[in-house]
């Protein structure tokens, strides 16, 4: 299997993000095909985010494979060497694409260096801080001594969930809690104002 994920700012990300991802996933593909003589059966993301846990459904939809259902951080994480997959995995071979095709496969011995590597290439102009990449090549042996697993359908959970406490007005805390594997803890109860800049706050 293969990791999938979107990489470069957020606000950057282009309409068809999607199709930079999935060139990507091709292009490592391709290198996979090459030299090993076989393809990718199943895509995961690296994290559980609002962009980063649905790139890899883009592809997993495309190539009509399945996605594992599960990351490698219970969350949102900013740097590559954070995942559990992190210096466990190698990450030669990590392949990162625009929506044009064009393409640069990296090869480096960890993911700090490879997290370190493609800041800059992001950068340029023909990336604009925006790009699909996929990597961490791996078994599903080696998937399952690093997964976090279940946290793809835990996401799920808690968001259907919200939803019906919202549209029942009951509270969304007690609704959590009958989420057994949800962990969490109330940090503070209010309402949130945002103010306009140079706006006093006289709430």
């Amino acid at each position: 299997l293969a990791v999938v994920a979107d990489i470069g700012a957020a606000d950057t990300f282009l309409p068809k993000q999607s199709k930079a991802t999935y060139h990507a996933f091709l292009k490592y593909n391709e290198n996979l095909k090459l030299h090993k003589k076989t393809t990718f059966s199943f895509v995961q993301p690296g994290e559980i985010g609002a962009e980063n846990t649905l790139a890899p459904m883009t592809v997993a939809a495309r190539e009509n494979i399945p996605i594992i259902d599960g990351d490698s951080a219970g969350r949102a994480i900013p740097e590559l060497q954070l995942c559990t997959f992190g210096e466990s995995i190698p990450v030669a071979g990590a392949t990162i694409a625009n929506e044009r095709q064009d393409s640069i496969i990296l090869n480096c011995q960890t993911a700090t260096q490879l997290d370190q590597m493609m800041r800059p290439i992001l950068n340029t102009s023909t990336f604009e801080n925006s790009a699909g990449l996929a990597l961490w090549e791996m078994t599903g042996r080696q998937m399952k001594k690093h997964v976090v697993p279940g946290t793809i359908s835990l996401a799920e959970q808690i968001g259907k969930t919200l939803q019906l406490a919202q549209k029942k007005g009951t509270s969304p805390l007690k609704a959590l809690q009958s989420i057994e594997k949800l962990k969490w803890c109330l940090l503070a109860d209010g309402i949130l104002e945002i103010l306009d800049d140079g706006q006093e706050d006289k709430g």
